[in-house]
C-alpha cells in the first residue's frame, strides 16, 4: 500500500505539461499513413534518399496507440522504449507517443537501420 501508485495533483499537472508540448508535433493516423505510403514508394523508386536526418523529421512512425504518427526528431516528439518491458510500463500513458515496431512501422525503422537503443541511452535521455 505504501508504494501503491496514486496520481498526485503535482505529477498529474506536470504530465498534461509534458503531453501538450508533445501534441502539436503529431499528426492522426490516416494522415500518417498516408505520408508513410508515399515515402515508401518514392524510397522503393529511389526518388529520394534513404536520409534519417532528414526523414527522421516527418511523422512518419506509427505509436503503439494506433492513433496517431510522430517524427523520430525532435528526440521530445516520441518515445522510444528500450525493449518490451518498458514498453509495457509506459504504454498506458504514453501509447499515442510511444513508437511502434511492429509491422509496416518497424519495417520503415528497419529500413532506415533505427533501433531500440539501449536502456542507458532511453534514461539518460
Amino acid at each position: 500500500a505504501r508504494w501503491k501508485r496514486e496520481a498526485s495533483p503535482k505529477l498529474a499537472g506536470l504530465e498534461a505539461r509534458l503531453l501538450k508540448d508533445m501534441k502539436f508535433l503529431r499528426i492522426p493516423a490516416d494522415e500518417g499513413r498516408a505520408l508513410r505510403e508515399m515515402i515508401m514508394r518514392w524510397l522503393s523508386k529511389r526518388k529520394i534518399s534513404k536520409d534519417l536526418a532528414l526523414l527522421g523529421t516527418l511523422p512518419i512512425f506509427e505509436t503503439r496507440g494506433s492513433n496517431f504518427f510522430v517524427p523520430l526528431s525532435p528526440s521530445a516528439a516520441r518515445v522510444v522504449a528500450p525493449d518490451e518491458d518498458w514498453e509495457e510500463a509506459l504504454r498506458p500513458q504514453f501509447s499515442d507517443f510511444l513508437l511502434s515496431f511492429d509491422g509496416e512501422a518497424g519495417e520503415l525503422l528497419q529500413l532506415l537501420d533505427r533501433d531500440r537503443g539501449g536502456s542507458a541511452s532511453f534514461l539518460a535521455g
